[in-house]
Order: C-alpha cells, then structure tokens, then sequence
C-alpha cells in the first residue's frame, strides 16, 4: 500500500498540464502561457507534514494521534513502526534519527519547501490548532532572522546558493540544561545568551534548572522546511557516523548528536562575527566562554556549518516540562478581553505586580472556528465566545505564552493527569469526527500564511467516508504504508481518550 499523499494522486496530472501547456505554446503569445502557468489571483500552495516515531501502540501515542488530528493537523505518519534493530526506537534513540531520514530522502525536490513537523511518539501532544503552530512558526523566524541581521549585517540572511548564510529556519524545542551534561561542549557553552526573555524571569541567576534560561536544545519536538530538515539530519548522521563511541553511556543520545551539530554552527557563527568586528589579521579569532577545559569546534575550512538550527525560547510552540513546574498553569481567560489576571510571583524577584496574560485574537478566532464546526453534533453548554472564556487553557506564566504543543520532559506518569485537564478533553470525540469530515473532504490546514495555502501531507486512505465517525481516525506507517486504524493505535484506549465527554 502506498502512503496516500497528494502529490501521488496529482502526479499523472501534472504530467498531462505539463503537455497542454507545451502544446498551447506552440500556439499562443507569451503573456498567454505565463498566464496559464501562473494564473492571476491563484494562491500557491505547500504542505504541511506530521511524523511522530513510535514503534508499538501505547495510550500516550493513541493521545498524541487524537489530539493532532482533532486540532486539524494533517494525519500523521509513524516513523519505525514494527521495525527492529538499528530501526527500532525501543532499541535506541537514534533509530529516531535514521526513519525520520528515510522519510525526507523519500521526497522529492518539490517538496522542499513543505513544512514537516515532529514529536515525540511517547510524551508529548497538541494544545493549540495547526494553523496557528503555522503562523507562529513564520512569526517566529522572522523575528529571529531580524536579530542575525543585527549581528551580521542587512541582507546576510537572505538565501544564497549552498545555503551557508546564517539563517533561522528550524526550530526546536528548548531545554533548561544541556543535555547530555558536559559543559565542555561547544553545545553546551556556545549557545546564545539572548533569548528574548528577561533576566530573572525564571528566578535569581544561581544555575539551578529551575531558574535557568531555556537556552539549549531539545529534540523532541522540531519544525521546519523540508529541504532544510533533509540536509540537518543528513548532517546528524554523518555525525553519528564519526563520533559513535559503543562505550559512552549517552552514545544512544540523538539530542547530544543534533545539539554538536547545532554547537558547531554557533561556534562557526560566533568566529564569523568576531572577523567582522576585529581588524584583519592572519590569526582565526577564538570565541570566548565555557570552562577552562572547554572543547573548541574544529572545522576544516570547506566543512558545512550552518544548517539554520534555532532554539524556540518563549514556549509559544514548544512547551517542554523539566524545570518549568513552577511556571505553568491553566487558568481562565474570564476577563476583558479573554484576559486572565496573574497574581502568582513565580520569579521571586522584588517588586512583584499582579499582570495579564490574553488569549491572542488568533487563537480566539480559531478556537471559534472549532466551536462552531461541532455545533451541529454537540449540545454545547453555551455559545463559543463564553465557552472560550471558560475553559482552563495551558500557559506559561513566565513567558505569557499559551503553547501549541506540550512535551512531557521527565516523569511519564505526569502524563495521564494532564490529558483531563486539556481544554478539548469534553469535546475530544465531536472534535475528531468533524476533523476527519474535513480531512477526507480535502479541507486546507490552514489558509494563506506566509503566501501559501497549507494542506496536509497526508489524509485518509481513499475508501474512508466523511460519515464513519471517530474511529476513522488512524495514522500511516512510513516504510511499509500500511494503515493504522483507531483499533490499532486506539482501541484498548477508547474509554481512557473520551470518558470526560459532555
């Protein structure tokens, strides 16, 4: 069976319009066949991709594919189901590394631009819709690319051929330490010290992981274009290749082996910003920073380093939970507005204020959007603007950010308290039927954001009805293509996935 991707049913297509368009140029002006290649007004289009590695079917994996499909993101397609050895994710981490690979080499050029987004199979699910991870995604790296034309100059993000600009396309998640521990690592003593939150937002600057900064890599949860994802896990292997120690306790690690990747490229940043700065000089300038023992990158002078790795400081995507107990909660947003007032000092610092935290316009419109969509098939207890400024929706205190994803770094067990207290938990099943209606109607992800029209990557095999309910549901396996219904993936679960239904 093949993975049922658009590109595959529109492929034949293509092929034919690729003919007319040939033969009516033979025909026609100029103008006539740009217009017919490009029509005025048509919006282009990309695709947004979901991979989630698991090898077996548990209750956390079973949340992560509801709640991605019921906030609209595409279906999802499981990387290492059922493989074994080097593929075998139970076996080590970077079997993660190697399927996730597989994947993007299986696309073609067309797709480079595509989004793909990952999470972790086993501890982590959606928040927010997919359409706004999207927007945030763009949002967020514009911003960022802003800060590298601080550093380096106007115009030295903008895409060059072979890609060795700085830029700001990948995101991941981040972490409060820098894991796997060992402050000699470029990795760990590189890294930017500017993540656009205050000193002290945290608590006192003393280094214990509560109080720290997010400001290392976490690999559980990434986004970004498919051609740049396929080039940084292209380099994560090589890196494995080389580096690959049997006896080191941590040698499983895909997170040590990205975060060199991502340690090199500041280190290589870091130089490139001392020579525009110092006079000329025949010596190679040495950043400065970590331990007296500290590890210095060294890079051969034709060596890739940069793949446009970025860290997602502020939570609005990426929610991870070791360190953060103390700044999360989910309150309500009953106040003008969809605000909610904060009168809990979680920084400890002097001079406390009470302050606002508001649901933004975004995601009020999109939660909206939800709410109206299920009104035909539940009795919802009011009309969704006062449902809105009832439910009790995760956020970050510290950084004011209502996040799009939560990823349950640490103890697992956390997991099954915090799935109840979503704010989709009543509403999960109605959620999930008129999800599917629309994904096997061909509903867009998203409309335009960043100029593109966002569809899924992938949706539901052909022979799914709009009508057959939530247990349509089910994900793809990647290598094999086989489907995964709800029975697989869901069945034991279904009690435990909808029993708070209203």
């Amino acid at each position: 069976m093949i993975l049922w991707n658009r590109r595959h049913v529109t492929a034949f297509s293509a092929v034919l319009i690729v003919i007319f368009v040939f033969y009516i140029a033979q025909r026609q002006s100029p103008e006539t066949v740009a217009t017919l290649i490009n029509p005025v007004g048509k919006s282009r289009s990309s695709q947004l991709h979901l991979l989630i590695p698991a090898t077996k079917p548990n209750r956390q994996l079973c949340r992560a594919v509801v709640s991605s499909l019921l906030l609209g993101y595409p279906v999802p397609v499981i990387n290492g189901w059922n493989l074994t050895d080097e593929f075998d994710a139970a076996v080590s981490h970077l079997a993660k590394v190697r399927n996730i690979m597989r994947y993007l080499d299986g696309l073609p050029p067309s797709a480079d631009d595509d989004l793909v987004l990952i999470i972790d199979g086993y501890d982590a699910f959606m928040h927010l819709p997919a359409d706004i991870m999207i927007k945030r995604y763009f949002e967020i790296t514009n911003a960022a690319n802003a800060k590298l034309e601080e550093r380096f100059g106007k115009g030295s993000t903008k895409p060059v051929p072979g890609g060795d600009q700085p830029r700001q396309t990948i995101l991941f998640g981040g972490d409060k330490v820098c894991w796997p521990v060992d402050w000699r690592r470029p990795a760990c003593w590189i890294v930017p010290n500017d993540t656009g939150i205050p000193e002290g937002t945290f608590g006192n600057v003393d280094g214990d992981l509560v109080h720290n900064q997010p400001r290392w890599l976490n690999s559980g949860t990434i986004i970004g274009p498919v051609g740049d994802m396929r080039l940084m896990f292209a380099a994560t292997m090589e890196r494995i290749r080389i580096d690959y120690d049997p006896n080191y306790d941590h040698s499983e690690s895909d997170q040590m082996y990205m975060s060199d990747i991502w340690g090199d490229q500041e280190y290589a940043r870091a130089v490139r910003e001392l020579k525009l700065k110092q006079k000329e000089t025949d010596s190679e300038p040495i950043p400065v920073g970590g331990p007296p023992d500290r590890f210095l990158s060294v890079l051969s002078p034709r060596q890739r380093t940069e793949y446009h790795i970025a860290i997602e400081y502020e939570s609005a995507l990426f929610q991870t939970r070791s360190g953060y107990d103390d700044f999360l909660d989910f309150p309500v947003f009953d106040g003008p507005g969809y605000t909610t007032l904060v009168e809990r000092d979680t920084s400890g610092q002097p001079g406390f204020v009470p302050y606002t935290i508001k649901i933004p316009a975004d995601v009020v419109a999109s939660l909206t959007r939800l709410f109206k969509s299920i009104a035909g098939i539940h009795n919802l207890p009011s009309t969704p603007a006062k449902l809105i400024a009832q439910l009790k929706i995760g956020a970050n205190l510290a950084t004011k950010q209502i996040y799009a994803v939560f990823h349950c770094t640490g103890g697992k067990l956390y997991l099954d308290k915090l799935w109840p207290t979503m704010w989709y938990y009543p509403y999960a099943e109605s959620l999930l039927r008129v999800a599917i209606r629309d994904g096997v109607r061909g509903k867009p992800v998203s409309e335009r954001i960043d100029g593109r029209v966002w569809t899924a990557a992938h949706t539901y095999p052909a022979s799914t009805k709009d009508d057959m309910g939530f247990k349509a549901a089910g994900a793809w396996a990647d290598l094999a293509g086989d489907w995964l219904d709800w029975g697989v993936l869901c069945g034991p679960d279904e009690a435990a996935i909808f029993e708070g239904r209203v």
